[in-house]
């Protein structure tokens, strides 16, 4: 019985523990002209497996993004605290790595790629279909992870991709 109620505390003690979110500063290349007060938009949140480069860190954690239904930009994305500890990079890491490159400038292949979503997921009427955010998710993801060039591979979204 001892050991049955330690087992159910450890559970109820490990789901519980919050993880702390650290909103990322996007370039300007990268960012909505719209806000969460001027268009509709999705929070997606995915469970993200990273590892580190030299494979001897695995990390669970989270990312979440806030994506408007209109335009190609983020509004926010924020990564949990320990992704950005495994990966060793800051909030500032895509600032710092746009001002490498012309800070307009698109990173390469993201724009195909968020094009391809809008164009499979949007109905003969112009409208938005469900898991077009998630598709976009993707790209972001993707983009974000080769642009800083972080110490991390993502290696696993825990959370079906195409899927709310």
């Amino acid at each position: 019985m001892k050991n049955l109620l330690f087992l159910i505390a450890v559970l109820i003690s490990t789901t519980s523990i919050a993880q702390t979110y650290v909103k990322m500063d996007l370039p300007a290349s990268m960012q909505s002209k719209y806000t969460t007060r001027t268009t509709t938009y999705e929070t997606i949140t995915k469970d993200v497996m990273v590892k580190s480069k030299d494979g001897k860190v695995s990390q669970k954690g989270k990312v979440r993004m806030v994506i408007p239904d209109k335009g190609e930009g983020l509004i926010t994305m924020e990564f949990t605290e320990n992704i950005l500890t495994v990966g060793k990079f800051k909030a500032d890491a895509l600032v710092t790595a746009s001002a490498k490159t012309k800070n307009s400038e698109v990173p390469e292949g993201l724009t195909a790629c968020l094009a391809w979503c809008n164009e499979n997921y949007t109905d003969a009427n112009g409208e938005k279909i469900r898991g077009r955010g998630s598709c976009k998710f993707g790209c972001w993801l993707g983009t974000t992870i080769r642009v800083i060039e972080v110490g991390i591979k993502v290696i696993e979204v825990v959370s079906p991709f195409l899927k709310q």
